[in-house]
């Protein structure tokens, strides 16, 4: 059996094979490295990569499109079921055509103000039978707008002004055009009987404070029970 060689081999042996040079890269020297700054290309994905992240947005895309849709559903919906509903019944006057200047101090600007933002609602009954407050109330052929209007004939009062101020049904019906007193109430005639919350109102109608959520009712002839009203949300 033999055995291992002479340390002194080993080590000859060891020299011999770091003294060998190493063969030398085909075609020359080294290529130059990357110039300082130089960005790389960045890899070329595959077409099926590609075709995933397109499918990816497109399922994103159509999801965010549905979920618009729905809000605008929903919303349509709250608004029919919750907003004001216009009278059926008889206008009572037209709307009539306001100059454009100050009622009674109530000034009519180019857009709604709305730093005083309030809402009162108007009931009108004639010998018993209900008539309607007229929409656009307060509107100068869309050029300016009174602080106190209405948008449609459900009888809210819609009270808009750039400051907290005070307002009687009587500027609302000098803005409407139409008079009001204990015997007329726009073209109606008899004696008038005022309702302020429920409760009777005695004095002359155009003093009856317009303040938030005030329900008003005035029966012209034939005394109505007061009817209560029911706010839409957000008024």
């Amino acid at each position: 059996m033999r055995g291992d060689p002479p340390k002194e081999c080993r080590r000859a042996g060891m020299a011999k094979q770091r003294g060998k040079q190493r063969p030398k890269r085909p075609g020359g020297a080294r290529p130059a490295s990357r110039p300082p700054g130089a960005r790389r290309r960045p890899k070329r994905r595959s077409w099926g990569a590609r075709r995933r992240q397109w499918n990816w947005w497109l399922l994103v895309g159509v999801a965010a499109v549905a979920i618009g849709i729905g809000l605008v559903v929903a919303s349509r919906g709250s608004k029919s079921s919750s907003g004001p509903t216009s009278s059926s019944a008889q206008v009572l006057a037209p709307a009539g055509q306001p100059s454009g200047q100050p009622i009674d101090g109530v000034e009519c600007n180019a857009g709604e103000q709305l730093a005083f933002h309030i809402h009162a609602h108007l009931a009108l009954f004639v010998d018993g039978a209900e008539r309607a407050v007229p929409a656009f109330v307060g509107f100068d052929d869309n050029q300016c707008l009174y602080w106190l209007h209405s948008h449609d004939s459900s009888g809210i009062i819609h009270m808009e002004a750039p400051r907290n101020t005070s307002f009687t049904l009587g500027h609302w019906f000098d803005i409407w055009g139409q008079p009001l007193s204990e015997t007329e109430v726009g073209p109606a005639q008899g004696t008038v009987t005022s309702y302020l919350n429920g409760q009777r109102f005695s004095g002359d109608p155009g003093s009856i404070p317009l303040t938030a959520h005030a329900v008003i009712q005035l029966d012209v002839g034939k005394d109505i029970a007061p009817k209560p009203y029911q706010f839409p949300e957000g008024y």
